[in-house]
Parts: C-alpha cells; structure tokens; sequence
C-alpha cells in the first residue's frame, strides 16, 4: 500500500469570500510583489503595474534607510523568565502531547519575548482574525489570560468539508492555511481503533489529517529570534500595545538543526534573516511606509490523498 499526497492552497474567487490584510512591501521580490496583487487582492488586475513598482521602491528605500540607521537591532531583542505565577500553567504545557510532539527534538524554553524586534518571514497577516483575537483578549489582559491567548489548548476548530473523488482517492478542504495531512501512523494490537472490519485486523495505517499545535513558538540562533507560529496573536498583541508575550523558543546552534525547527524560506535565506544588518521585524506591519493594506481574495488548503494498494503472494522470502 502506498498513499500519495498532494497538498495545495487556491483561491476562493467570490468578494463575498474575502479577507483585510496586511503586506510588507519594498522588501526583495518585486516579481512576487506584483503576482501577488494581480492573483489575489480585490480588483488588483486593474491595477497600474507602473504605480505598484513605484511604490515598492518607495519602501524599498525605506528599509534601505533602516538598515542604516537600525543596523543590529535585531541582535538587542529582549527577552525574561516567565512570572512565577505562570509556573504551574508551563507545567501543564509542556506535559501536553501537542507540545511534547512538536518540539521534541532541539532545546526549547518558554520565555517572556520582546514582540517588536522579533524577525519576521511571512510578509502579510490577515487583520479581520487578528483583529478578533484583539477583541477577544481586551486590551490589559492578566498573566494567566495571556499564557492561555499564546498556547491555546482547547480551541474550536474550522470546518473541513471530506469529498471521495473516485476509489482510491479523497479530497479534503479546509479554509485554514494551518490545515496539513499528519505523518503515516502503523498501530498495532489495542492501539487498533474498533473500525468495521469483516475480519480480524490487528494492525491499521493511520493518516491523521488536521492542523498543527497553534503555539505561539519561534527558532533563535544566537542573539536573534525568528517568529515561526502564531503570527496573528503576535500582531494582535503588539497592536494592543502589549511589549511582551510567553514563546515557545527552540534553541538552534547550527544550520542541520534549523531544518529541523524553520520553515523552508528561514533555512534557505537563513543569512537574511540571521546576518543581514536589518532583516524585517514585527514592529515593520506598523510601519504605514511599508505595510500596505488589501482586500484580498481567501484562501483555502486541499489535501488530496491518493491510495494504492498491491496484494500479491508468493514464495517466503521472494520479491518481484
């Protein structure tokens, strides 16, 4: 048996359908810059390429003028121990089997985090759910109320719509961009679940499809912190004008284990935002000379899942 996986996000092309969102532009990808407006901003086709170039350079001057006069900046970020009182609730993350799952592999603490002078690599956040997790935490929230806003255990869930396209292949959409099929799971013995069988069958392939952890988490190497997770609680509280958030931070001292804990734009542009003098923060989405506001078109993620199965029987020991 074999399980081929496809996983893609598209756009649903009604304005009914459409979000607020925020996008730092001037930054290195002109190309990008222009693609995007034209495929997934409200009536960005009509748009005059010529202006839209003009005023990337206009912030991409900016952030040349800040590499200049913030040079290092990224390297000052401050960061402390969590308030004592919060101790129990760390306690109770770091026992929880989302958490245990996801940052089992390098050195982890959760630590009280400057949210301006974090290093950003996703360049827009949408401001209609950030806006709503705003209104949701108010405006001085206590330790408790923001540990829990930073590493939401219980939390509903968006819907997923599940479409058997043919036999052997199924379809499985979701408007969330966290939405990702889990790893192939073999159980055995009890772990088999009580699934309707005409037989016996002691073992099971599992495919969990859903979301990831939610934490609010990020990867430092040396004196810099990258945000990975949780970008609209994190533009959520700064724009609240709270300083400083509990993350979730993995500890990476060499480039095999940034694999590990970046995304794949972090680790192939790890000197970028790593070395460079000035890499984008997350105080730039309040920066009204580079952020730009859109009405863009939603977006939705497909998990197709393809099955084939081969039964053949033969002599022990015996492959063809």
């Amino acid at each position: 048996m074999s399980a081929k996986i496809n996983q893609t996000g598209s756009t649903v092309g009604l304005d009914s359908d459409s979000e607020a969102l925020i996008k730092l532009i001037g930054l290195p990808g002109l190309s990008d810059y222009l693609h995007f407006v034209r495929t997934r901003a409200i009536g960005g086709e009509s748009l005059d390429p010529g202006a839209l170039v003009d005023e990337w350079r206009v912030a991409n001057d900016r952030f040349h003028h800040l590499e200049q006069i913030e040079a290092g900046l990224a390297d000052t970020i401050g960061s402390y121990a969590l308030p004592p009182a919060l101790r129990q609730r760390r306690r109770a993350l770091r026992a929880n089997p989302y958490f245990k799952e996801s940052f089992n592999e390098l050195p982890t603490t959760i630590e009280m985090v400057e949210l301006r002078h974090m290093v950003v690599s996703q360049e827009s956040v949408g401001t209609d759910f950030s806006n709503e997790n705003a209104k949701r935490l108010g405006g001085k929230p206590d330790p408790e109320k923001l540990f829990e806003f930073c590493f939401p255990q219980d939390r509903p869930l968006p819907s997923i719509n599940v479409q058997r396209l043919s036999e052997d292949r199924y379809l499985f959409v979701s408007n969330s961009t966290d939405f990702r099929a889990h790893n192939l799971t073999l159980l055995s013995g009890k772990e088999v679940p009580k699934l309707k069988t005409f037989g016996p069958a002691p073992t099971a392939l599992i495919l969990p499809i859903g979301f990831g952890s939610n934490f609010l988490s990020a990867v430092k190497s040396e004196k810099r912190i990258v945000l990975q997770n949780g970008y609209h609680r994190a533009y959520a509280l700064m724009s609240l004008g709270i300083t400083h958030a509990p993350v979730v931070i993995q500890h990476v001292s060499r480039t095999d284990e940034l694999r590990l804990a970046a995304s794949s734009d972090v680790y192939d542009n790890a000197a970028f935002y790593f070395r460079s003098a000035r890499p984008p923060l997350l105080k730039d989405f309040l920066d009204p000379a580079l952020a730009k506001q859109f009405r863009i078109k939603r977006l939705e993620t497909r998990v197709e899942v393809e099955i084939k199965i081969l039964n053949a029987t033969s002599p022990a020991g015996y492959s063809c």
